[in-house]
């Protein structure tokens, strides 16, 4: 026994020995390295360094060195990050060595706190030959309160910004060189956010979310392909915050005139393990409007999530907005504009537009290695809403009713002579029965619309000696599916029940592209960019059997369209504070739906055609099913456009000049007033002419003083036009030579800012010129010139008691009280010009405090 016990502490002692002998030889390796910034090869002190697999971590000191020592043997991932650059992962082998000695470099992102997958679809300075300008995510916090995204770049060159309320909420429209933002493509982290179908920017469906945006760059011209469509007035590229960059979290309150309220709380995780990042905000902001009956109520929240693999990052995002607004389509006349600024056509207390449009986002960027990287992004978009009117004296048979007979001849008191149907002009018509027909009544009717939109977008980049060669593609689906249904009317039988649909339709959209994207290093201070676009766009609408909606009144139809948009340009840096550069682009674009239709008209109204040249009546049996349209008579635009820019940039100034001239054929131009739902009412122009000078500075003269300003200006003309008017045998007006309407003419804005402490002030001036409200280039039918001042307030205290930081702010808009209006139409019809007016002089006050 004694024997047994023996053998057994041997053996448990030796077993020991043996293990602790070979941790002794896993505990001796050390592994140090450098880290450096992969661009400039500066040292970077106080960047984590983590050995992942065994949870160590540390910093870098301030030569850039780190060290671990007593690594046991194995395989390990070294992650290193640092805020504003990218973070990087490699694999570290400590199995028979001592020591290792690592170089890290950290490649900084191109704007501060962008992420790694969207670096490729921004212009930079000295390198690619556009025009573009950059708002960093300081200056959103510097100038940004609770305005829609539209109202923070109307500072920019060439851009202009207003909405229908007038208090810069609600439906908010951009102008980009005069360019309606339906012309001007919009992108969330390289994803359209532009609509397939009517090809509009919906920015009240995004409220606030300029709260979580790090950057926007915006290029004025020709979309290049790298931004995977074609655009005419320019592109917006809007890049979320990165969710890995610091740790903090926040609530703000926000307040000012028309009972404009704020509400928001979110939150940021920074960078956890080197791997993990997670971001969240929810906000609300309310406001009873500057006109009338024109309140906002919107809703919004933000999710986001990012993964860090060695090669590789991945990003979630998953963002709604809900808006209720009673927004006004119809502008002021301009005789009741001279005593009520605030007028409102419609005072229905529930005309409201109701609408929500999440969105879900999927992004991943995979760096092959030196050579090659792809990026893959998916996204899926579902929206839904309706907007409700009143409608007074309307014909029962737009909304799918036929009139009945009553033997009450007053059911609508004195107005009764309207709503029936008469003999003459003084008396009601009466049946041998005895009967009085009613064929008008008034009625309440919504209009709904669902939306799904699906999409792939693809780049593959490949690195060559002296060259970067993009090859990308992207896909998407989009249907949509329409309908009106009229809840109440006065006096219908109950054969009518409530809710009943009036019109129905869908429409469907594919689209396929494909680009390749070359930048070349010529010669050392000459690079040269070449791209080609390749679209294939299909549309398909189909109206649905409902109500009086059948046969013949039943339309149908399918278009196809093959673009193919080339671009080159060459940007010479003769130092490195000059540069100049020039490009020419040739661009096609296909009319969006409404376009297509009736001009006056649209598919809701029972009897409205397509216009297209030739049909074809579809029958089954003898009866009529549908009537199927073919060759649609509104054509697809295209130009060519020419672009020149020189920049000049020193520590303390910064000058930019640029010239573009675009030659437009068959540009889907405004005709001059607006259709039935508010929309502007266009159609093609043989050719026409888009020209320009933009001009901006910077100077900072001290640290505390800053100018900043830019000049517009451009000529907008009709080449060659012949506009039809309501003689068809006096073969139209010519208005070759004259102004396009709704371009102004000159834009100019200016902003001195100053910084004492912690303050933060500055005052700013907009100046927009003429405008015409249609193409006649009559001097009365004009928006007239305007001018408005603003005063900015920005005030920011470190470690107060609890806080990390308070920030308070101070808006006044319109400080000189400007009696001004930003947009309108002019209606030949009832002789007036309809104006959108601004509001007066309005306040804004905001708090936030960072936990």
């Amino acid at each position: 026994m004694h024997r047994i016990f023996l053998f057994i502490t041997c053996f448990f002692v030796a077993f020991f020995t043996l293990n602790n002998s070979s941790v002794l030889a896993q505990e001796i390796v050390t592994v140090r390295g450098t880290v450096f910034d992969g661009q400039t090869m500066g040292r970077l002190a106080g960047a984590n360094v983590i050995l992942e697999e065994i949870e160590r971590g540390t910093t870098s000191a301030e030569d850039g060195q780190f060290v671990f020592t007593n690594v046991p043997e194995g395989e390990f991932t070294i992650s290193a990050s640092f805020i504003g650059y990218r973070v990087s992962k490699q694999t570290v082998i400590t199995r028979q060595v001592k020591e290792i000695n690592l170089t890290i470099l950290l490649m900084p992102t191109i704007l501060k706190g962008q992420s790694i997958e969207v670096t490729a679809t921004r212009a930079t300075e000295g390198e690619s030959p556009v025009t573009f300008s950059n708002i960093s995510r300081d200056d959103i916090e510097k100038k940004y309160t609770a305005s829609d995204i539209p109202m923070m770049l109307d500072e920019l060159p060439g851009v202009y910004a207003y909405s229908l309320t007038g208090d810069n909420l609600g439906y908010s429209f951009l102008k980009v060189r005069g360019f309606d933002q339906s012309r001007v493509g919009v992108m969330i982290n390289s994803i359209p956010l532009n609509d397939p179908e009517d090809q509009q920017v919906y920015w009240v469906d995004h409220p606030d979310l300029a709260e979580s945006i790090q950057d926007i760059q915006v290029q004025r011209g020709v979309g290049s392909s790298i931004y995977g469509t074609s655009t005419f007035g320019g592109s917006v590229n809007i890049n979320t915050k990165n969710y890995s960059s610091d740790r903090y979290a926040r609530v703000y309150f926000g307040g000012g005139s028309f009972n404009t309220q704020k509400m928001l709380a979110e939150f940021k995780s920074g960078l956890i393990e080197n791997t993990y990042g997670f971001y969240g905000r929810i906000s609300r902001i309310t406001s009873d409007g500057f006109r009338k009956h024109s309140s906002s109520d919107l809703l919004s929240y933000f999710l986001g999530m990012e993964r860090y693999d060695r090669n590789m990052v991945t990003r979630l995002n998953i963002f709604n907005g809900h808006e209720r607004t009673h927004p006004d389509w119809d502008g002021v006349p301009a005789d009741i504009l001279e005593t009520d600024r605030r007028y409102k056509k419609e005072t229905y207390e529930n005309a409201v537009d109701d609408f929500s449009q999440p969105q879900i986002h999927l992004i991943n960027d995979w760096q092959i290695n030196s050579l090659f990287n792809l990026t893959n992004t998916f996204y899926l978009v579902h929206g839904q809403g309706y907007y409700e009117n009143l409608k007074m004296n309307n014909k029962l048979a737009d909304f799918g009713m036929l009139p009945f007979e009553t033997r009450d001849p007053n059911l609508f008191g004195a107005d009764s002579l309207d709503y029936y149907e008469t003999e003459g002009d003084t008396a009601l018509y009466r049946s041998a029965d005895g009967d009085y027909i009613l064929k008008r009544s008034d009625l309440t009717r919504q209009k709904w619309v669902s939306k799904n939109q699906y999409g792939w977008i693809g780049k593959l980049t490949i690195n060559l000696p002296d060259a970067v060669l993009d090859l990308g593609g992207s896909f998407y689906h989009f249907k949509s599916d329409h309908h009106g249904k009229v809840l109440w009317a006065g006096f219908l039988p109950a054969v009518y029940s409530p809710e009943r649909k009036y019109y129905e339709y869908d429409g469907q959209k594919n689209n396929i592209s494909l680009y390749a994207n070359y930048l070349y290093d010529i010669y050392p201070k000459t690079k040269l960019m070449a791209n080609m676009l390749y679209e294939h766009k299909t549309y398909a609408f189909k109206q649905h059997e409902t109500a009086l909606f059948r046969g013949a009144y039943l339309n149908q139809y399918e278009v196809t369209y093959d673009f193919y948009s080339p671009r080159m340009g060459v940007n010479y840096k003769f130092s490195d504070a000059f540069n100049a550069y020039g490009n020419i682009s040739y661009a096609q674009r296909e009319p969006s739906d409404n376009e297509l239709f009736d001009t006056w008209t649209g598919p809701d109204d029972l009897g409205a055609s397509p216009l297209f040249a030739k049909s074809d009546t579809v029958r089954s049996g003898g009866t009529v099913q549908f009537v199927r349209w073919e060759d649609p008579q509104v054509q697809p635009e295209s130009v060519v456009d020419y672009e020149l820019g020189l920049t000049y940039r020193s520590p303390s100034v910064v000058l930019q000049v640029n010239y573009y001239y675009m030659d437009f054929m068959n540009e889907i131009v405004p005709l001059g007033g607006v259709n039935k739902d508010g929309q502007p009412i266009k159609g093609n122009a043989d050719r026409t002419v888009h020209s320009g000078v933009e001009m901006s500075a910077t100077y900072t003269p001290f640290s505390f003083l800053r100018l900043n300003g830019n000049l517009s200006w451009s000529r907008n003309y009709y080449k060659k036009f012949t506009q039809n008017n309501y003689d068809p045998e006096s073969g139209g007006d010519d208005l070759s030579g004259n102004s396009i309407s709704g371009f102004p003419d000159m834009i100019g804005n200016f902003r001195i800012t100053g910084l004492w402490q912690d303050l933060t002030g500055s005052l700013f001036f907009k100046y927009v010129g003429k405008q015409y409200l249609d193409n006649t280039q009559d001097e009365t039918r004009i928006i007239d010139p305007f001018t408005r001042v603003d005063l900015m307030l920005d005030y920011r205290v470190k470690e107060v008691g609890f806080f990390p930081e308070i920030r308070l702010t101070f808006k006044i808009t319109n400080l000189l009280d400007e009696a001004y209006e930003t947009a309108g139409y002019y209606d030949s019809w009832a002789g007036s010009a309809y104006l959108y007016p601004a509001a007066n002089r309005n306040y804004y006050a905001g708090l936030s405090l960072s936990l």
